[in-house]
């Protein structure tokens, strides 16, 4: 079965809009914590941001192999000196997060999921959530006229 036949991936999901629902915050995540951050330049920074956002950033040094201070040094050097580093920082979480969603949803786009299954050398099929065949691959479809052909 062709891609093309396919559904996109995000209309088999519901909307915030659909559901009603909000993901659900804790509170604690939302509560502005404040950090003093040392650079190496032995500048400190007092900066309160909501846990949430310090997560996000812990995240992103992790993933980098820096140092939550490195990535504050950096947004502090590329800022004139009336702008809101908080800000800054919030819109640095938020943006890798969304650009971490872009990759995960490119990885499962159909046209990925429909790869992975016609290269599967054994039979293989997609199923929607009403249990409808959604993608097959060739050697499913082979085992479906053989087993056809044997009841007859």
């Amino acid at each position: 079965m062709a891609v093309d036949d396919a559904l996109p991936l995000k209309a088999a999901l519901p909307s915030v809009v659909e559901t009603g629902a909000l993901p659900k915050i804790a509170v604690e995540e939302i509560e502005p914590h404040f950090k003093a951050i040392g650079g190496k330049t032995s500048e400190r920074r007092g900066i309160r941001l909501e846990r949430i956002y310090w997560d996000g950033l812990s995240r992103i040094a992790a993933s980098s192999g820096i140092s939550t201070a490195d990535i504050v040094q950096s947004a502090a050097s590329e800022l004139p000196d009336s702008s809101n580093l908080a800000s800054l920082l919030r819109a640095i979480s938020f943006k890798w997060a969304l650009c971490r969603i872009e990759l995960l949803e490119a990885k499962a786009s159909m046209a990925n999921l429909n790869a992975i299954v016609q290269a599967s050398p054994t039979p293989t099929l997609v199923l929607t959530r009403e249990r409808k065949i959604f993608l097959f691959n060739d050697p499913f479809l082979a085992m479906l006229r053989s087993r056809l052909a044997l009841n007859e």
